[in-house]
């Protein structure tokens, strides 16, 4: 008897020793990143403007719109009309009614011309239309918009 009495002290001895550990386990906040001070460095965007064509299908058109190839070109001192490698591919958005295509013009190309759209069947295919002449914008975050039509 005297032995169990003697392991009950011990054992309640032992259970109120871990008491405090247990109050102190409960959690708190959550550990909370240390700040990172932002870069001072980043450099500022590229001063620059837009140009946009805006293709209109006829309606009832067949044409493949997916399939279409824009290309802006530049009119040499001769008159021929040379492509601008960088601003050439499909539409970025259409419909059946209309296609949108956007390129980014650098700020040292302002106001440089004359340009037009060329809307081909497919790369490499056949011209089926040309936009009127335009210049790039003139100053920044400028949107040049140019319009052309396919079909009747």
């Amino acid at each position: 008897m005297m032995k169990r009495i003697i392991t009950l002290i011990v054992c309640a001895l032992w259970a109120l020793a871990l008491v405090p550990s247990w109050a102190q386990a409960e959690p708190g906040l959550p550990p909370r990143p240390t700040p990172v001070p932002l870069p001072t460095d980043i450099p500022e965007p590229p001063e620059g403007a837009w140009i946009q064509l805006r293709v209109h299908f006829a309606q009832g058109s067949a044409l493949p719109w997916q399939e279409l190839w824009t290309i802006v070109q530049w009119q040499d001192r001769q008159g021929d009309w040379q492509n601008v490698d960088g601003w050439q591919g499909t539409f970025d958005q259409a419909t059946d009614s209309e296609g949108l295509k956007t390129w980014w013009v650098a700020a040292r190309d302002f106001s440089k011309g004359p340009f037009r759209w060329a809307i081909y069947r497919e790369r490499n295919g056949a011209l089926l239309t040309s936009s009127e002449l335009f210049n790039l914008p003139r100053a920044e975050a400028e949107m040049g918009r140019v319009e052309a039509r396919l079909g009747n």
